[in-house]
Formats: structure tokens, sequence, C-alpha cells
């Protein structure tokens, strides 16, 4: 076979392809689709309003406990930790293996790992923690100290994203007029608005100590109550507040955005302890398939066709006139015209075409030594997948992803893959193929300047239903979680003045598990002790929204 397998097979032309995949890209911004979440998130939402839900997950003994949805959730978060970073370059994917004793979960990057990267040693933190707690159980007290560890190194891991995400959310509560205190205090217990403003007047005290002091504690605690506010207050409970305001609409984004690294936490001690053979986990990195060069090789800019040569392929005449057609009318910079397509496709030229992490763990799964394996049919992604690679994988290998953006990008493409089987090479060539008639199908498509430019990324997607029974969530229930928020400020403003290495993780905090004990508390009345070197419980997971933007 062919060592530049796919390419040159069946009629495919590597050339041809990435030249369409440019000019879509540069079409409507590179919105070429609507955007998509996954398939069963309706059957998720029905599954959602029955009265019996526990509506968690509760990986010990829950009726409702819905394996297929833990896995799926476990491969997205584990793709948004690696994604640690923003940027698209940062972009990760993963791919779940089984066996009946082990389990192996292949995680690509866009622009790969490299040797000693910080990323492939918090994979083995992971893996590591991981198969210690499917060992121990969650009742033995080791289990617990090995969950601390990890929730320590999960904080100082994702510091650079919850930097980002506390601006983000300190913006939104700039931009968000609320009332003051003395206002909200002469509104009933019993009002839900009240409630939900005393929590966003307690946590902006929160954020502010934790800007201004991003010790491992203060940064546990925002990243806490960012969650519980996200996850007890839904959409229409922040629409209350100033009558459906878009800038509160963002401000309950940036929450949710926030409080993830907690719902990460929560699914992986949640599927350690859930799944089978977690036991002998391997978290593997893709490192031995091509990413896409920095710069293009010789032969491939060589090669690479010219926008006249991609027109007469569409059996199109290229001028003015059928620019404007294909491409669309332009924005206030200017309609497209011949010479201004020119210009722009020239210079994609002279970037390289790109493998993304999505295609990466599936071509990494066909080299993989699978005998006697399962491969779970789900991509995990840090975001939803693009145009191209959404219709890749689904035709390839019958996978489902979180969801579609529905943007093309220009730099994209599939590596040579000499080693494939008989079958995967057929598979291969024909999912290409595929793809090939949906760019062309799209090129033509004048429906494409009306998409609206979807977010690429999104809160929960598809993950998991993790949602807390909301008929116990009295107004007054809300007014006593805002009490804990306070009490919380109040702990972090007595921690201030300690001087804490953000790096060193050996001085202990109120640790998660007491955190929601206390929360508990206030809710129910509950007072048995609680061990303060513990971390959140997985059956405690709670408010990740199915469909809402992240």
């Amino acid at each position: 076979m062919s060592s530049s397998f796919p390419w040159g097979i069946d009629g495919l032309d590597k050339s041809r392809c990435e030249a369409y995949a440019k000019i879509l890209g540069l079409k409507n911004g590179g919105q070429t689709g609507e955007a998509s979440n996954f398939a069963e998130i309706l059957d998720e939402e029905a599954e959602l309003e029955k009265p019996d839900d526990t509506d968690s997950v509760n990986a010990n003994a829950s009726l409702s406990f819905d394996e297929k949805k833990l896995k799926r959730a476990l491969l997205d978060r584990l793709s948004e930790l690696i994604a640690n970073e923003k940027g698209g370059h940062h972009v990760s994917s993963s791919l779940m293996i089984e066996w009946p004793d082990r389990v192996d979960i292949l995680v690509a990057k866009n622009n790969g790992f490299r040797e000693e990267h910080v990323a492939l040693r918090m994979l083995k933190t992971i893996a590591s923690s991981l198969r210690d707690i499917s060992t121990l159980g969650s009742s033995d007290p080791a289990a617990a100290s090995t969950k601390q560890n990890l929730w320590a190194s999960l904080i100082q891991s994702y510091r650079h994203r919850l930097s980002y995400y506390m601006i983000q959310a300190k913006k939104a509560l700039k931009k968000t007029i609320l009332p003051v205190g003395g206002q909200i205090e002469t509104l009933p217990l019993d009002d839900g608005t009240a409630s939900l403003l005393l929590c966003l007047e307690e946590f902006r005290a929160l954020i502010d100590v934790a800007a201004c002091s991003q010790t491992q504690y203060n940064l546990e605690r925002v990243v806490q109550s960012a969650h519980d506010v996200f996850s007890f207050y839904k959409e229409d409970d922040f629409d209350k507040i100033t009558s459906g305001s878009t800038n509160i609409r963002s401000l309950r984004g940036a929450l949710g955005f926030l409080g993830r690294l907690q719902a990460c936490f929560n699914t992986l001690a949640g599927s350690a302890e859930g799944l089978s053979s977690f036991q002998n986990l391997r978290i593997l990195p893709v490192m031995d398939l091509s990413t896409g060069a920095a710069k293009p090789k010789r032969t491939d800019r060589n090669n690479a066709w010219s926008l006249a040569e991609t027109f007469l392929s569409l059996g199109v005449a290229l001028n003015d006139k059928t620019v404007e057609y294909l491409v669309g009318t332009g924005n206030r910079k200017g309609s497209w015209t011949k010479n201004k397509l020119q210009t722009k496709f020239d210079k994609l030229k002279l970037s390289a075409s790109e493998v993304h992490a999505e295609m990466q763990v599936i071509l990494a799964a066909t080299k993989h030594n699978c005998t006697g394996a399962a491969i779970f049919s789900y991509v995990g992604c840090s975001k939803r997948s693009c145009f191209l690679c959404s219709r890749v994988i689904q035709s390839y290998g019958s996978y489902t992803t979180r969801g579609c953006h529905g943007k093309l990008y220009d730099l994209w493409t599939v590596p040579e893959l000499p080693w494939l089987t008989k079958d995967e090479r057929l598979r291969l060539v024909q999912a290409l193929k595929n793809v090939e008639r949906a760019m062309k199908k799209s090129l033509r498509d004048k429906k494409t300047e009306g998409l609206i430019h979807a977010k690429e990324s999104t809160i929960g997607g598809s993950s998991v239903a993790t949602r807390r029974q909301q008929s116990d969530q009295t107004p007054y229930m809300m007014f006593l979680i805002s009490e804990y928020l306070r009490s919380q400020r109040q702990g972090m403003r007595s921690n201030a003045g300690k001087k804490e290495d953000f790096s060193s993780l050996d001085q202990p905090s109120l640790d998660g598990a007491q955190y929601e004990a206390n929360l508990d508390t206030l809710l129910f009345g509950q007072t048995q002790g609680r061990s303060e070197t513990t971390i959140p419980k997985p059956e405690q997971l709670r408010g990740e929204c199915s469909i809402c933007e992240r």
C-alpha cells in the first residue's frame, strides 16, 4: 500500500481537499452549518424530568446510574482538564478502550504533546489517583487522602484558566447592575430573587479576595462557590433579576466556567468508584501521530492547488460574480472579489494544515493493540467539534461527540496512514469522500450566509445528568446558601494574612466534603461530624446544564 494513504486512493486528493477547506473556511467566517449538541440530549432531558430521578451520579448505589453517561462525562471532563490553557492549539480529545480487566484512555492535543510537557505529568497524576481510588474504595481513609491530593493538583494545573475565568466573572459582575445590600435585606426571606441576589453579593466579595490573593485555599473556595451558585439557580432565576438582560446571562455563564473544575473533579472521582476495571487504568498521550508541521513541507507547497484549479474543480468560472456567489457578500470591511479571495487564499497556502485532536485519537486507536477490547463509541473533547471532524468521525466509526459548533477551520487535514487494515482503509476513504461531498455542497449553499456564529465551548454538554433535585430547594434554603457563602468569604479574609505558596500543597484548607457537609447542614439540619481532610463526594454532583453555552 502507498505510504501516502489515504491520499491518492479511489480519487482522493489531499491538495484538493485542503483547497476546498480553505475556501469554505473563508465563507461566512467559517460558520458552515448550524451548531448541534449531543444526539441523545433530548433523551437525557426527558430522564431528568422523571419524578423519581435522583438527579445525581451516585457511583455506589443509584438505581438511575447510567454507565454510558458517566463514561461520556469522564472523556469530556478529562479533555477539558488537559486543555488547561485557552486557544485552538490546546484543544484536547480522548477515547476509551475497554477490556474485561483493564481500561486505556488515549488523549491527544491539537498541537501535540512535547516531552516533559506539564500536561504529561498531569495525566500520570490523574491516572495514578484514579487507580488508587478504584482499588481502595470510597470508605477507605487512604482514598480520601488520594482525592485531596488530586483536587489540589487539579487546582494548581488549572490555575491559568481559573485566573482568566475570574477576570471574566468580575467583568460580568461589574456589567450587571444589582441592588445594594440594604435593598436586598428588605426583601422577604422566601423571595427567590432575594436569595440569589444575596448569593451574588457574597460571591462578589469572595472573588475580590481571591483575585487579590490567589492562594490554594482562596481558589478552592471560589471554584466551589461558583459551582454552587451556577448549580442551584437556573437561567430563569437569573433572568428575573434584571428582566432577561444579556449581562446577567453572561454572568451565569462566567460562573459556570469558573465552577467547571469542581464538576471535572467530581466526575473523575465518580468514574473511579463507579466504573469497572479502573484498578488497571492507563491514560496514554498520543505522541507518535503527525499533528501537522509548523510550516508546510516544500512538496506540500508545490502540490497545493491554486485558486483557479479549485474553482475549475467545482465547475465554476473564477470571476468577481462567482466569488461573491460562493464565498458571500462580505462584511463592512468590503465585499468578496476575485482579487481579495486570491490574496487570502495564497496566504493560507503558506500555513500547514493541522490534524485535529479528535482525528488523532480515533486514528491512534488503529495503531493501538486492541485485541480483546471494545472501543467506547464516544470521542471526548474540550470543545464541540468542528464541521469536518464531526462528519469524519461519525462516518468512520459511528462515533459521537458532545456536539458540533458548525465551523470549518481552513487548516485541516488527515495524516498519511500506511498501517491501516483493509477494513479501516475502506472506512476512512469513504468517510473522507463523504466529507468532500459535504464541503462541495456547502460551498454551493447560499444558506450559510445567514448562520449565526456559534460558540465552540459549552457548559456541561453531553456529559452526564448531574442536576441536584430542585424539589427541596425553597427560596429560604437558597437564602441559607447565601449565608454559607458569607461565612466562606469571612474564612478567606481570615486566611488572607497567611503566607501561602501556591505551589505548596502541604497546607490543609477546609476540604470540599466539609464544605458540602456544612452546606447540607444549613439546608437539611444535618449535624453529624465530618472529616476535614476529604473532598467533594461524587454522589453530591450537581448542576451541569445539558444544553446551555459554557
